[in-house]
């Protein structure tokens, strides 16, 4: 599915979205912090957490391909 420039800077800028992303923010900060004050260590735990952020990271920073004859537009 092609998403327009509009439609993502209009998805971005939405409240809901900009809640979202803080939320999924906070969440990383708060797991990561975990992990690395864990007095006992836990590598399954530990693994899912990398994943998490990861994932986490790839979502926040997310941006659609636009189709070319948009990408003359900025």
């Amino acid at each position: 599915m092609a998403v327009s420039k509009e439609a993502y800077r209009d998805w971005r800028n939405n409240s809901v979205t900009q809640a979202l992303m803080e939320d999924l923010r906070e969440t990383v900060e708060t797991e990561v912090a975990k992990m690395i004050n864990r007095d006992i260590p836990d590598q399954a735990r530990d693994q899912f957490t990398r994943a998490f952020v990861k994932t986490a990271d790839q979502i926040i920073s997310w941006e659609p391909e636009f189709p070319k004859e948009e990408e003359k537009d900025d």
